[in-house]
């Protein structure tokens, strides 16, 4: 049997094309759907209860209302609906665009990250590309079906369907795995970033969620203490990488053309230029000449790995 908000009311309930049209259409209808999935039909679709012609008329809920009418996962679902009285059409108009307006925000960010890194995981684990089947399964992975798999990343696969950007997907990903590991080392401190009365930014909640727990619970205890706790970043190195603290191992073969670079070659071309001077004569000029032969011996033998 077809889905139909009248025969739940028991009255028949209109679509207006005007009222349809008033609040701009979303753009992530595929977000919105899976909310519903997760939460159900929260909010009431709401009509107009006296209009002049007296036919009751959907104000808010309209694509909601698109959506449970063309969805099999909601068959069975009985949606509420409440109606409200207005004196004239442009009040009914007013209250939805002011209904919006207090409703904008009522997806949160913690929500919309839910849905987003279950998504990618979803995508990931149903159809991944080769690089990421590889990082699951070793390189052998990547020569295994290749033909039959979507092209791009799960994550341009995810941000074309619930029409973001690859970088939001990748980043709730990180926030929400960040936040699992802040609530597995300090609950308290989870809860109290979830309700906003810890606010850290995506990038520091990103960072304190790899740190150590021990390190989290410590954060967390400058937190409650009202010191300022920022994480520390590691430096970026001119390249914008960041720069490692452990000093980088250089083979003797390296270390010597370095040593050539740096000094024996300017010496040899300040020597050239004195003996252009005074034709490579005088007790300097040989002095300088035989040490740097020597030089030249011990680099070549240190680079060959003789003593």
């Amino acid at each position: 049997m077809a889905k139909s908000l009248s025969k739940l009311l028991g009255f028949p309930l209109y679509i207006d094309s005007e009222f349809a049209t008033v609040l701009p259409e979303r753009k992530n209808k595929a977000l919105l759907k899976a909310l519903l999935l997760k939460h159900g039909f929260r909010d009431p679709f709401v009509y107009w209860a006296n209009p002049p012609d007296n036919l009751p008329t959907l104000l808010d809920g309209h694509e909601r209302y698109r959506i449970w009418l063309t969805s099999p996962e909601f068959d069975g679902v009985e949606p509420n609906a409440a109606g409200m009285e207005f004196d004239s059409r442009e009040d009914a108009i007013q209250w939805m665009k002011d209904n919006q307006d207090a409703r904008r925000n009522w997806l949160s960010a913690a929500e919309r990250d839910e849905v987003l890194a279950a998504a990618l995981a979803k995508a990931q684990e149903e159809s991944p590309t080769p690089a990421e089947r590889a990082g699951k399964h070793g390189e052998k992975a990547e020569r295994h079906n290749d033909a039959q798999l979507p092209e791009g990343k799960a994550a341009d696969r995810v941000a074309d369907e619930f029409n973001v950007s690859p970088r939001t997907v990748e980043r709730a990903a990180e926030v929400v795995k960040a936040s699992a590991a802040i609530r597995n080392a300090d609950p308290k401190l989870a809860d109290q970033i979830e309700s906003g009365e810890v606010k850290l930014s995506k990038t520091d909640l990103a960072i304190l969620g790899k740190m150590k727990p021990p390190e989290i619970r410590e954060a967390a205890k400058q937190i409650r203490l009202g010191k300022p706790w920022k994480p520390e970043k590691p430096k970026a190195a001119a390249n914008g990488k960041p720069r490692s603290s452990k000093p980088k191992e250089i083979s003797p073969a390296k270390m010597v053309d370095e040593l050539k670079r740096k000094y024996l070659s300017p010496l040899v071309k300040g020597l050239d230029a004195v003996a252009k001077v005074n034709g490579g004569q005088g007790p300097f000029y040989k002095a300088a000449d035989a040490a740097l032969d020597k030089f030249a011996v011990a680099l070549k033998s240190l680079r060959e790995g003789r003593q």
